[in-house]
């Protein structure tokens, strides 16, 4: 039995909340650090902001690890031809609470972005779980509290050409700075 699945481009131009504390168009050492590509493990240069339900959140974000699935693993997802030929990767993002006021879930998946060595890298939207996701592998609780010193991992599963490879994780901070790169490249 197919779980319903809402497949979404991870459209990150849509995301206004997030910003870089920097601020607006600044051009501060965490702005030009954004222009440089971080590795894997490596924290956010500077802290980041998302404000939801009226309050705003202050966090650093760490792209963690790829995990890459198989392509018997879309099977689960049913036999919509555009599954043909892909398969599904992991993204482990490990994010800590450094201050600012309380605040209630914040998203900060979705402001990331995964980019692949070919075609394009697509963000699963689950209603549902699948049984091929890691058992480590836990998603974002919107109604998680966030309170300073506070620390978690999150991850999320992107849909992309089964010989492809992640070449880049990257996290949008906002219209006027440049997102965030990490290589996922070894």
């Amino acid at each position: 039995m197919p779980i319903a699945v809402l497949g979404a481009a991870v459209l990150t131009a849509c995301s206004p909340g997030a910003t870089n504390s920097s601020g607006v168009g600044g051009a501060g050492p965490a702005a030009e650090a954004a222009t440089k590509s971080l590795a894997l493990g490596q924290p956010s240069p500077g802290d980041q902001e998302i404000s939801r339900y009226g309050k705003t959140a202050r966090f650093s974000i760490t792209p963690l690890k790829v995990k890459a699935g198989s392509p018997s693993d879309v099977r689960e997802l049913g036999n919509d031809p555009k599954y043909a030929n892909k398969r599904l990767v992991w993204v482990y993002v490990h994010v800590w609470d450094v201050g600012a006021r309380l605040s209630r879930g914040p998203m900060v998946m979705t402001d990331l972005g995964v980019e692949a060595s070919v075609g394009k890298a697509t963000r699963l939207i689950l209603i549902g779980g699948l049984s091929s996701r890691p058992h480590d592998c836990v998603g974002e609780n919107p109604d998680l509290i966030w309170r300073k010193g506070d620390s978690w991992t999150s991850c999320e599963p992107y849909v992309i050409d089964a010989n492809a490879k992640v070449t880049k994780i990257t996290y949008f901070q906002g219209f006027y700075n440049d997102p965030l790169e990490w290589s996922a490249s070894r």
